[in-house]
C-alpha cells in the first residue's frame, strides 16, 4: 500500500515539473490580454508616415530611454500614460477584421491599410503590434488594428495622440536623473587656461563629499562646506534641461574630450552622471552640453554656469569659527597692551580676570550683557573673502606675528579654538581685516565691524552695576549737597516706605527724586576709568576734575540683631560736556562716568531748582532813544 501511494505521488511531481517547463519555454501569443504581460513590457517603437525616424524606448536599468531618434531619458509619467492606457485597450469595443469582407469593407476603409502610426511594444522578443487608423465619425474614437488577434478596436483617441506627440514631449525634462537626496558627492572639473591643447596639470577639480547631512571638501582643499549653499547649487544642478538639441553635424561646440571641457560630475547610490559644458552659442544665452557615454548634444541656460569659476568660495562654509554657546567656560581677549579672562561661574554668572591699574590681577564680577555681546558677535564672525590655504611662513605680511587681537574659547570638553586677528586691508569689496584660526594654515577676510568694540581689559568688562542694595534693605533718607556746603536737596520717609515722601513732592521734582532713589538702590556707571580713587577729584585725559557734589543715603540693613543703619556716599564732579559727567564712590572704591538718566536727575536738582543768583538778577532797562544833534 506505501508502495503504491508512493509511486502515485512521484508521477505527480513529474507531471507537475513537466508543466511548469513547458509553461516557461511556450512564447506567450498576446502579452497583453491576460493583464499580467507587463512585467516584460520594456520595449517601445512608434514608426509613422510623418516620422523622419522611428521612435525607439527601451526599458533598461530600471528607467525608460529614448535610443531613436536621440539617445535621451523617457519622460515616466508620458509613458506611465501611455502604459495606463494600453492595459485597458481590451476593454473596449472590437471585431474581428475578417468580417469585412462580409460587409463589402476592407481595412482601407478605417486607414488601416496605409495606417498613420504604427506602435510595437512588448519586451522584444514577444511584440504587440497596432496600427492606428482614421477617427471614428462620431465621438472621440480612432480605430485600431491588433495583428496579432486580427481585431479592430474602437479605442479612446488620446492613446493615438499620447503616441503621436512630439518627441519632446516623451523625452525626460531635467539632464540629471539622480534624485538630489541620492547623491553622495560631486565634483567640478574646470580649465584654468585658454590653452588650444589642454593638459591635465591645466585643470582644477572641485570635490566635495557628503558626511551624514553636511559636506565637506575634498578638494582642492579639506574643509567644511555650507550645507545649505550646497544643496541649493545641487537643487540647481536638478533643475536644468535640454533647451534644445543639436543637429548632428554641429561644429565648435567645445565637447570634444580631448580638449578637457568643464564637467560636472554627480555620484548617486550606485550610478554617476557626468555632464560636460561646451562653448557658448553666438547668441551668449545658451551653451553646448552634453552627457558622459551619450553621444547627443543639447543646449542648456549659460547663466546657471556662470559662476563656475567660484564654485570653491561660493559653496565653503564661511562660518569658520564655530562653538556651542551654551557649552563655553571661558574667553580669553588679548591686545598688544592687555589682557582680560572671562570666566563662567554659573548660567547667567561670569567674572573678568586681569589686571588693574596698578597692575594687580583682580578678579571681578563681569557685565553679562556685555559677554552676551561678545559672545553673539563671535557667533556671527563670517569669511567675506578667503585670502588663502596656504599662507606658509608668510605671517608677517597678514600681521599675525603681532596681532591686534587673540581671542581664545574654552568649551566645557577642554576643547579650545583660538581667533587670531592681523593688519587690516582693502578688498575690491570693503575694507576687511585679516583673520585666521591658531593651527590653520588657512587666511579669511572679515569686516572689521564684527571685532570693534571687543575689549581686551577688565575695566570695560567689569559689570556696570557697581553695587545693589540687598533685598530686605531700606533707604531711609536721601542728601544731595554741594562738597562741604550747602544742601541742595533731601527727602526722608519715616518707615512706612517712600510712597508718601515723593508723593508730598512737587510734580517736577518727583521724576528726578524717583531716579536718585533708583539709583541708591542700584547704582550703574556708564563706564569705568583707569584713573586711582580719591577724594579730592580726579585726573583724566590731561586735565582735572574736582569732586563738586556729594550724594548720600542712610540705610537701614535689616540683620540678626535688628536693624542697623549705614552710611553711603557718591562724589560728582561737575559736567565735563553735555553727556559727560565723574562720579566716585567709597565702597567698593571705583572712578567712573554716571549714566545719562543720573546727570540728568543732578542737574535739575543743581542747576534749575538752585539756580545761580546772577541769574535771578532782573535784566537792565533798555535805554531810551535820544536823537543825536550834529
Amino acid at each position: 500500500m506505501r508502495f503504491k501511494l508512493t509511486i502515485i505521488l512521484l508521477a505527480a511531481n513529474i507531471l507537475m515539473l513537466l508543466s511548469l517547463w513547458y509553461l516557461e519555454h511556450t512564447p506567450s501569443l498576446n502579452i497583453i490580454r491576460d493583464g499580467g504581460g507587463f512585467a516584460d513590457f520594456s520595449y517601445l517603437e512608434i514608426t509613422g508616415k510623418n516620422l523622419d525616424k522611428p521612435r525607439i524606448l527601451k526599458f533598461e536599468n530600471n528607467r525608460w530611454r529614448i535610443v531613436s531618434p536621440i539617445e535621451w531619458s523617457a519622460n515616466f509619467y508620458a509613458l506611465s500614460r501611455i502604459r495606463n492606457q494600453l492595459e485597458f485597450l481590451d476593454k473596449e469595443t472590437s471585431f474581428e477584421a475578417d468580417d469585412l469582407k462580409k460587409h463589402g469593407q476592407s481595412l482601407a476603409d478605417y486607414g488601416l491599410e496605409d495606417p498613420v502610426l504604427t506602435f510595437r511594444y512588448g519586451d522584444g522578443k514577444n511584440m504587440r503590434e497596432l496600427k492606428i487608423g482614421k477617427n471614428t465619425p462620431v465621438g472621440d474614437k480612432v480605430y485600431m488594428q491588433d495583428v496579432s488577434s486580427g481585431r479592430i478596436i474602437v479605442a479612446d483617441k488620446t492613446l493615438a495622440e499620447n503616441l503621436s506627440n512630439d518627441i519632446d514631449l516623451l523625452r525626460g525634462q531635467n539632464v540629471f536623473e539622480i534624485p538630489r537626496f541620492e547623491i553622495s558627492s560631486f565634483s567640478i572639473r574646470l580649465p584654468l587656461g585658454d590653452s588650444k591643447i589642454p593638459l591635465r596639470s591645466d585643470l582644477r577639480r572641485v570635490g566635495l563629499v557628503k558626511d551624514g547631512d553636511s559636506w565637506n571638501f575634498e578638494t582642492p582643499i579639506v574643509a567644511h562646506a555650507d550645507t545649505g549653499e550646497v544643496n541649493a547649487f545641487l537643487d540647481m544642478l536638478e533643475s536644468v534641461t535640454a533647451r534644445s538639441f543639436a543637429p548632428p553635424n554641429a561644429v565648435n561646440t567645445g565637447l570634444d574630450v580631448a580638449n578637457l571641457p568643464t564637467s560636472i560630475t554627480l555620484q548617486g547610490t550606485n550610478r554617476k552622471q557626468t555632464l560636460f559644458l561646451g562653448s557658448l552659442l553666438p547668441n551668449g544665452t545658451l551653451r553646448y552640453a552634453r552627457l558622459d557615454e551619450n553621444p547627443t548634444v543639447f543646449m542648456v541656460d549659460a547663466s546657471l554656469f556662470k559662476n563656475l569659476g567660484k564654485i570653491q568660495t561660493d559653496l565653503r562654509d564661511k562660518a569658520f569659527l564655530k562653538f556651542d554657546e551654551l557649552n563655553l567656560d571661558e574667553i580669553d581677549i588679548s591686545s598688544a597692551a592687555s589682557s582680560v579672562k572671562l570666566k563662567k561661574i554659573k548660567i547667567g554668572e561670569w567674572d573678568a580676570i586681569g589686571k588693574n591699574s596698578s597692575g594687580a590681577l583682580e578678579t571681578v564680577p563681569a557685565d553679562f550683557v556685555l559677554v552676551n555681546s561678545i559672545i553673539s558677535k563671535l557667533k556671527s564672525v563670517r569669511a567675506r573673502e578667503f585670502v588663502t590655504d596656504a599662507r606658509g611662513e608668510d605671517a608677517k605680511r597678514f600681521g599675525f606675528d603681532a596681532p591686534t587681537l587673540k581671542i581664545s574659547l574654552r568649551q566645557s570638553n577642554g576643547a579650545v579654538q583660538t581667533l587670531v586677528a592681523g593688519l587690516p586691508f582693502n578688498s575690491s569689496e570693503s575694507e576687511m581685516v585679516y583673520v585666521s584660526m591658531a593651527g590653520s594654515p588657512s587666511v579669511y577676510g572679515i569686516s572689521p565691524n564684527v571685532l570693534r568694540g571687543i575689549p581686551s581689559d577688565i575695566l570695560s568688562c567689569k559689570s556696570r552695576v557697581l553695587s545693589v542694595l540687598p533685598e530686605k534693605a531700606e533707604v531711609r533718607k536721601v542728601i544731595l549737597s554741594e562738597v562741604g556746603g550747602k544742601v541742595l536737596f533731601e527727602m526722608a520717609q519715616d518707615g512706612s516706605g517712600w510712597k508718601n515722601a515723593l508723593s508730598s513732592l512737587p510734580d517736577a521734582d518727583r521724576s528726578s527724586a524717583v531716579k536718585i532713589l533708583d539709583a541708591v538702590k542700584k547704582f550703574v556707571v556708564l563706564k569705568y576709568l583707569d584713573a586711582p580713587f580719591g577724594e579730592d577729584g580726579v585726573k583724566i585725559g590731561g586735565g582735572g576734575f574736582a569732586w563738586k557734589y556729594r550724594l548720600s543715603a542712610e540705610i537701614a540693613m535689616a540683620g540678626t540683631g535688628g536693624s542697623k543703619t549705614e552710611l553711603k556716599s557718591w562724589l560728582f564732579s561737575g559736567r565735563a560736556g553735555g553727556r559727560t559727567q565723574y562720579g566716585a564712590s567709597f565702597e567698593p572704591k571705583s572712578v567712573f562716568e554716571i549714566p545719562q538718566n543720573l546727570i540728568d536727575a543732578l542737574s535739575f536738582f543743581i542747576i534749575e531748582k538752585n539756580e545761580p543768583e546772577i541769574f535771578k538778577t532782573p535784566a537792565p532797562k533798555p535805554l531810551e532813544h535820544q536823537d543825536v544833534k550834529n
